[in-house]
C-alpha cells in the first residue's frame, strides 16, 4: 500500500469501539466519532513515518471537521507543508453556517501557515456542492474530481491549490456498505534531471594583471578619448565631457553620469565673471549610519569547508568523516553504539542535526536562527551552540498512546560484565520533542506539556478512585476501590431513608384522620378539574417527563425553552440557584446559549435579523404597519475581546460599514464606551424589535444621521413598516441631529424641527419626539444643582429663584408632622446619589402637584416660583392612569404619553388610509361584484379588516327541529309565533316597569364625561364581525370610520349622560334565537335568546358600567356570592362550601345535610323591581 494518508467518511464508530479493531499495520488513526446521533463520524490513518499534527483549535463542535498540518519527508520547492481540511456535511443541515465556518477557517490557515498547500476535501453532499465556488473563487482552490461519486451524482470533492502536483484523481470499488465511490489521489512522479554542466568563466586577477590594468589607465588622456567618443556616439555622450572624472559610470562601451551628479567641467562662461561669494553654511542633516560590512567568517563553498573544518581545535573530542557529498561530525560516547551527537553538512552548505539518531525538528531554534546553512556560521560556533544545549530527558508515558513513541539507544555489548541480551537505554518521547533544550535537565515545551497533561489526568483518576461510582455502572468496569465506596454509600442511603420512612409511619399513625371513599374520590376529582392555565399544565407535564428521564437524553420542549431564556435574562444568578437546587429540572446556560446566539450577533444591520423581523410582520396589515423608530446610547464595559470564530478583534468603535467608518470616524482604532441601539415599537400592535446596534464613543449627529436612514430605509423598502415618528433623549447630538432636517420639515415654519419628510415614502411625514421620562429627570436634576450639590446653577423665574432647598425644607417640616402632607416623599427623593439620580419614578413626585400644593401653602415666600413645577406634574398623571389599569406598577410615564400621542397621529393619518382603501376599491373591487362574486367578498373582508363572516341561520334546518305542538308541519309564520311566545312568557308575569320610575340625577351629580380619544380607542377594539343590531350599522363600519365618528360619539355620550337618557334608536333591540342542542323538542329548554342591541348603546353600557355598577355591585355583594363575580366559579364555590363542611365536623362527629337548588331561567323571572332604589 503506497497511500500515506487515507480519510474515511460516515464511518460509524461510536466509544465502546476501540482502536485496535479498526487499526491498520504501520498506520496511526484519528477519530472525530457522533456521540449524539446515529451514523457519521470521520476519521484518517497516517503513515508512522509522516509527521503530522491536529489542529484542535479550528474544529467547532457544530460540524463534522477534522483539520490536519501534515510535514513529509520531501514537498515541492516553496510549499512549508500541506493542511488537510476532511469535512462531512449531512444533507439535512444549513448550508450557509458552514459556508462561512469553513472560509474562516481557510483564511485562518493562509494566515497562518504561509507558503502552506491546502486540501480541502469530504463529502458535501449535492446543495453545498453547487455552493462552495465561494471558496474555489476566494482561495485559488481548484476541484479536481470529474466523476460521479454516488450514482450520477458528485457528492465528494476536492479542492487544491496543489493541483500542478497532483495526477488526476483515480474511482475505486465503494468499501464496505457504502454507496459512495472511493477516490485515490496520487502525486505526479518526479522526472530525473541529468546534472547540467555548468561553465564558470572568471577573470585571471592576479596581482601582476591587476598592476599592468593600474598602468595602462593612468596613460589614458580622458579628454581625447572622451572628443573621439563624441565624434563617434553622437551628442548625447559629447556632454559627458562636463563631469569630472569618477562620476561617469561606464559599463562595457557605454557611458552616463552616476546618479545625483552635477556636471562642473568645461561649462559656458558669462561675458563679465564676477567674484564668487562664500556659500552659505551648509545646515546638518541628520543621516542613517552606514552598516559596516562584517567580514565574512563562513564558507563560500563545499571545498573551503572541508579545507577548514579539519584543522579546528574544538573538534577534538568529534570524529571528522569527509565523503563526496557530504561531511559527518560525531560525538561519541563510549557506551553507546549510536553517536550522541552528529551533524552532518551536505555540499549545499545545508546541516543536519541528530541526537542519539533522533532527529531535530525542522522548527528548531538551531536551524532557524543560523537558516540552517554554514554559510551563515561557522562549524566551531555551531559545535559550541550544539553543546551548550541539554538533551530532553522525554516523558513518564502512564498509558499507550500516538502522541508518544520509544526513543531506544543501543548500548555496546560486554559479554564479560552484562548479561543482557540486548542492553539499551530507552527514553518515551512526544513527537515533536526539540530533544535539544537550552536549560539544563529541562523538558522541552511539547514533552512538557503531555507531562503536565499526564499528571492531571492521573490527578483526576485518582479523584475519580476517591469517589464511588454511580449505580447504573458495569461492575465489570469498575475498580473494586469504587464499588466497597458505593456499597457503603448506598447502605449509609438505605439507613436514613429506613429511618425517615419509620418517623413518617409514626406520624401518619399518629395524627392521620380516616375518610369515607366517597369524599376521597370527590376531593381528587374536584382537585383534577381546577382551572389552570394551558402553559403551567405544559409545564408540569414536562417537569414529570423530565424527572423520569436520563440525564443524556434531555430534550426540552420549545416553550419551555422561551421560559427559561426569559427568567435567565432578568436574573442569571436566580435562574442558576433554582436550576441548581433540583426542584425544576431547567436547561442549563450552555444549552440556552446555543438558542440565544442562533442569529450571531454582530454590528450593524444584519441580513438574518432583518428577515426575523420580516416573517414576525408579514402578516400585519394597513395600521399595523405603523411603527416608531427609538435610538438610544448606554454605557458599556471598554475592553477588547478576541473572537475565536471570525478571528477579528471586538470592542473597537463600529458603525457597522466601511465605508461609514471612513467617512463619519476621525479614527478607526478607538476602542468604543458606548453602544447605539435602534429598536422599533408598534403602533397598533405588541412588536418590540431590537433593529441594529453598533459600538460608538459618544455617536455625533454626523454619525447618527446615515445610520438613521439606512433603518428607514429597510423598514421601508425590505419590511414594508411604515415609519411615523422616531424617538430618543434630549442629548446634544441627537438635537442637533433633528435641527439637521429644518430644510426636510415640509415648510412647518416653527422655530423647533419636529418633524420631517419621509425620504422613502414622501407623502408621509416622520414626527421627532425627546423621551418624556428623560426631560423629568433632566428638569430635577437641574433643579438639584440650583443652589445646593455642585451649585453648577441658579435659577429664577419672575424675580424668584428655583432652589432645592425649598424642597427639603418642606421635607424636613412635613417629617416632624404625626400627619404627612407628603406621605410618598423620602429621603432617597431628596437626597440623590448616582442611583437615585436616574430614577424617573422619584423625579415624577417631586415634581408633582401635591408638592406644588404644600409649597404654595406652607412654603416661605421665596418658594413661589418653585411651586410653579407642578406644570411638570401631567407625566406623572398620566402615569398614575395608565398604572391603574396595568398590572404593572411601574409602567413607564413614557407609554401612557405616547398613547396620546398615537392617538392624536391616528386621528390624521386615519382619514388617508379611508380614501386609499376607497380608491382602490373603485378601481380594482367593484368590478368584480358582477362577474367574480365570491372574490369581490373577499376583498371586501379584507378591506374591512374581518377574517371571516358569520352566515345567517337558515331557517331551513329550523323548520325541521323546532316541534310546534302541530300535527301537520308548521309554516315559518307559526314557528315565529312559538318562539316569540315562549320569549314574552316573563313579561306577563309582572308588570313593565314605568318611566318615572327611577329618578334621574341632577347635572350635578353625574361627572361622568367621555373625551374623543377614549371613544376612538374603544370603537378601534369593536370586533368587525359581530352581528350589527336593529339600526343596521355594522361595527366594521365604525370601526373602519373610527376617526370621523368619534367626536360626534363622544357628543352624543355626553349628553346622554348629563339628561340621564339614551336615544330611543339605541334602546331597541333584535332577539335571535340560537339553538342549544337538536332537535330542539322544546323552546323553552332548547333555545337561547340572544339580544343583539345597536353597537353604539353597548359602548355607552361599558362606560356606565365601568364607572358605576361595577364598583356598586363589587362593594354590595355577599362574601359568599360567586356567581357575576370577577375571578370566581362555581368549583371556587364548591371548594369553600367543601373547607366549611370539614371544619365544621372535623373531629366532633357531627354531620352535614345539604340541599342545592338550581333556579329555572332565574334572571328573567326575577321582579325588576327590586332593583329599584
Amino acid at each position: 500500500m503506497q497511500n500515506l494518508i487515507l480519510y474515511v467518511l460516515q464511518s460509524w464508530l461510536k466509544d465502546h469501539i476501540d482502536n485496535n479493531s479498526v487499526a491498520i499495520s504501520g498506520y496511526n488513526i484519528f477519530r472525530r466519532d457522533r456521540t449524539e446521533a446515529e451514523h457519521g463520524g470521520i476519521c484518517f490513518y497516517v503513515k508512522e513515518s509522516v509527521r503530522f499534527k491536529i489542529l484542535d483549535d479550528m474544529a467547532d463542535e457544530n460540524f463534522e471537521t477534522i483539520w490536519t498540518q501534515l510535514r513529509p519527508l520531501r514537498l515541492p520547492r516553496g510549499i512549508t507543508c500541506i493542511i488537510v481540511g476532511l469535512v462531512y456535511h449531512s444533507p439535512n443541515a444549513a448550508d450557509g453556517p458552514i459556508l462561512d465556518y469553513l472560509y474562516n477557517c481557510l483564511s485562518i490557515i493562509e494566515a497562518r501557515f504561509l507558503g502552506c498547500g491546502t486540501i480541502l476535501l469530504g463529502d458535501f453532499n449535492e446543495t453545498l456542492v453547487k455552493k462552495s465556488s465561494r471558496l474555489s473563487n476566494g482561495f485559488k482552490l481548484k476541484q479536481l474530481v470529474n466523476f460521479p461519486t454516488r450514482g450520477t451524482n458528485m457528492l465528494d470533492p476536492v479542492f487544491t491549490n496543489l493541483s500542478d502536483y497532483y495526477d488526476s484523481p483515480i474511482q475505486r470499488p465503494s468499501v464496505g456498505v457504502s454507496d459512495h465511490f472511493s477516490i485515490e489521489l496520487q502525486p505526479l512522479e518526479r522526472s530525473q534531471q541529468p546534472n547540467a554542466k555548468i561553465t564558470v568563466k572568471f577573470r585571471d586577477l592576479r596581482a601582476s594583471n591587476r598592476l599592468a590594468m593600474r598602468t595602462y589607465l593612468e596613460e589614458v588622456d580622458v579628454k581625447t578619448l572622451l572628443d573621439s567618443i563624441i565624434s563617434s556616439r553622437g551628442d548625447w555622450l559629447g556632454r559627458s565631457a562636463n563631469f569630472k572624472r569618477g562620476v561617469v559610470s561606464s559599463k562595457m562601451t557605454k557611458k552616463r553620469p552616476k546618479f545625483g551628479s552635477l556636471p562642473t567641467l568645461n561649462m559656458p562662461q558669462k561675458s563679465h565673471q564676477k567674484e564668487k561669494l562664500a556659500p552659505r553654511r551648509l545646515l546638518s542633516i541628520v543621516k542613517d549610519l552606514p552598516e559596516t560590512k562584517r567580514k565574512n567568517a563562513c564558507y563560500s563553498n563545499f571545498v573551503e569547508l572541508c579545507k577548514r573544518v579539519h584543522p579546528l581545535k574544538t573538534l577534538s573530542d568529534w570524529s571528522v568523516q569527509e565523503l563526496n557529498d557530504r561531511i559527518l561530525l560525531r560525538k561519541i560516547k563510549n557506551t553507546f553504539l549510536l553517536p550522541e551527537v552528529e551533524i552532518m553538512i551536505d555540499d549545499s552548505l545545508g546541516y543536519t542535526i541528530s541526537i542519539f539518531g533522533w532527529l531535530i525538528p525542522e522548527d528548531h531554534e538551531l536551524y532557524s536562527r543560523y537558516l540552517r546553512s554554514v554559510s551563515n556560521i561557522t562549524v566551531s560556533d555551531l559545535v559550541k551552540d550544539v553543546e551548550s544545549h541539554s538533551i530532553c530527558p522525554g516523558v513518564i508515558p502512564h498509558e499507550l498512546s500516538n502522541a508518544v513513541i520509544p526513543h531506544i539507544i543501543p548500548k555496546s555489548v560486554d559479554p564479560l560484565f552484562d548479561d543482557s541480551s540486548f542492553p539499551h537505554q530507552q527514553y518515551w518521547r512526544m513527537r515533536g520533542c526539540e530533544i535539544l533544550t537550552e536549560d539544563e535537565g529541562q523538558q522541552c515545551a511539547g514533552c512538557y506539556g503531555y507531562s503536565h497533561e499526564s499528571r492531571l489526568k492521573e490527578r483526576a483518576k485518582q479523584n475519580k478512585l476517591a469517589k464511588p461510582a454511580h449505580l447504573n455502572t458495569p461492575v465489570s468496569k469498575t475498580s473494586p476501590e469504587r464499588l466497597k465506596l458505593t456499597l457503603q454509600m448506598q447502605r449509609l442511603k438505605c439507613a436514613t431513608l429506613e429511618k425517615k420512612l419509620q418517623e413518617m409511619k409514626l406520624e401518619i399513625e399518629k395524627s392521620s384522620v380516616e375518610i369515607d371513599h366517597e369524599l376521597s374520590k370527590d376531593m381528587t376529582d374536584i382537585l383534577g378539574q381546577a382551572e389552570i392555565t394551558p402553559f403551567m399544565s405544559l409545564f408540569w407535564q414536562q417537569q414529570k417527563k423530565l424527572h423520569n428521564s436520563t440525564s443524556t437524553g434531555v430534550r426540552y420542549h420549545p416553550m419551555i425553552i422561551r421560559y427559561c431564556l426569559s427568567l435567565a435574562a432578568k436574573s442569571p444568578s436566580c435562574y442558576e440557584e433554582i436550576r441548581k437546587s433540583g426542584i425544576l429540572v431547567l436547561p442549563s446556560q450552555r444549552t440556552l446559549r446555543d438558542y440565544r446566539n442562533f442569529i450571531r450577533p454582530k454590528r450593524g444591520f444584519h441580513e438574518n435579523v432583518i428577515e426575523e423581523l420580516k416573517a414576525l410582520t408579514d402578516k400585519y396589515f394597513d395600521v399595523q404597519r405603523y411603527v416608531v423608530l427609538l435610538f438610544d446610547e448606554m454605557k458599556i464595559m471598554s475592553n477588547l475581546v478576541f473572537d475565536k470564530v471570525t478571528g477579528e478583534l471586538i470592542g473597537y468603535v463600529d458603525l457597522g460599514d466601511p465605508d461609514v467608518n471612513f467617512g463619519a470616524l476621525e479614527k478607526l482604532d478607538e476602542v468604543a464606551t458606548h453602544a447605539l441601539a435602534f429598536l422599533i415599537r408598534g403602533v397598533c400592535t405588541e412588536l418590540k424589535f431590537c433593529l441594529a446596534h453598533f459600538s460608538t464613543n459618544g455617536a455625533t449627529s454626523a454619525q447618527i444621521m446615515p445610520l438613521f436612514w439606512e433603518a428607514v430605509a429597510i423598514l421601508e423598502l425590505t419590511c414594508n413598516l411604515w415609519v411615523i415618528a422616531s424617538t430618543s433623549d434630549g442629548a446634544t447630538p441627537n438635537r442637533r441631529f433633528y435641527r439637521m432636517h429644518k430644510s426636510l420639515d415640509g415648510n412647518a415654519d416653527k422655530d423647533v424641527c419636529y418633524r420631517t419628510i419621509n425620504l422613502f415614502a414622501p407623502q408621509r411625514f416622520i414626527y421627532f419626539f425627546s423621551d418624556a421620562p428623560h426631560l423629568v429627570k433632566t428638569t430635577r436634576n437641574c433643579l438639584y444643582h440650583s443652589g445646593s450639590g455642585t451649585c453648577t446653577r441658579y435659577m429664577w423665574n419672575d424675580g424668584h429663584y428655583l432652589l432645592w432647598q425649598h424642597i427639603t425644607q418642606i421635607f424636613y417640616q412635613d417629617a416632624e408632622n404625626g400627619l404627612k402632607l407628603l406621605p410618598r416623599i423620602t429621603y432617597e427623593h431628596v437626597k440623590l446619589n448616582s442611583y437615585s439620580s436616574m430614577r424617573v419614578s422619584l423625579a415624577a413626585q417631586v415634581l408633582s402637584a401635591s408638592m406644588a400644593a404644600v409649597l404654595r401653602s406652607f412654603g416661605p415666600p421665596g418658594t413661589a416660583a418653585s411651586s410653579k413645577c407642578s406644570s411638570i406634574s401631567s407625566p406623572s398623571k398620566i402615569s398614575k392612569t395608565a398604572s391603574k389599569s396595568s398590572p404593572n406598577k411601574n409602567k413607564s410615564i413614557m407609554s401612557a404619553m405616547f398613547t396620546f400621542v398615537v392617538l392624536d397621529l391616528s386621528l390624521t393619518y386615519a382619514r388617508e388610509r379611508k380614501l386609499c382603501r376607497a380608491r382602490f376599491y373603485e378601481s380594482t373591487v367593484e368590478q368584480l361584484k358582477e362577474s367574480k362574486p365570491a372574490t369581490w367578498w373577499r376583498e371586501v373582508k379584507k378591506l374591512s379588516g374581518m377574517s371571516s363572516v358569520s352566515g345567517c341561520l337558515d331557517p331551513a334546518p329550523l323548520y325541521q327541529h323546532i316541534d310546534c305542538g302541530q300535527l301537520t308541519p308548521p309554516t315559518l309564520q307559526d314557528i315565529a309565533n312559538t318562539i316569540n311566545k315562549a320569549f314574552l312568557a316573563p313579561m306577563n308575569v309582572f308588570e313593565p316597569l314605568a318611566a318615572d320610575s327611577f329618578p334621574r340625577p341632577i347635572a350635578k351629580e353625574c361627572p361622568l364625561k367621555v373625551l374623543e380619544p377614549s371613544v376612538f380607542k374603544k370603537m378601534l377594539s369593536l370586533n368587525p364581525s359581530k352581528a350589527m343590531g336593529p339600526d343596521g350599522v355594522p361595527g366594521w363600519l365604525l370601526k373602519e370610520n373610527a376617526d370621523l365618528f368619534a367626536q360626534p360619539v363622544a357628543d352624543i355620550l355626553n349628553c346622554s349622560f348629563q339628561e340621564a337618557r339614551l336615544p330611543s334608536s339605541w334602546k331597541d333591540a333584535d332577539i335571535a334565537p340560537v339553538p342549544k342542542e337538536k332537535p330542539i323538542r322544546d323552546v323553552n329548554k332548547h333555545l337561547r335568546p340572544i339580544s343583539l342591541a345597536p353597537v353604539l348603546s353597548k359602548l355607552a353600557e361599558d362606560y356606565v358600567v365601568e364607572r358605576y355598577v361595577k364598583p356598586a355591585v363589587l362593594a354590595r355583594v355577599d362574601a359568599n356570592q360567586f356567581g357575576t363575580v370577577p375571578g370566581s366559579n362555581t368549583t371556587i364555590a364548591f371548594i369553600s362550601m367543601l373547607h366549611s363542611w370539614l371544619c365544621d365536623t372535623d373531629g366532633n362527629g357531627a354531620t352535614v345535610r345539604a340541599i342545592l337548588l338550581d333556579f329555572r331561567k332565574a334572571f328573567d323571572l326575577i321582579d325588576h323591581k327590586v332593583f329599584g332604589p
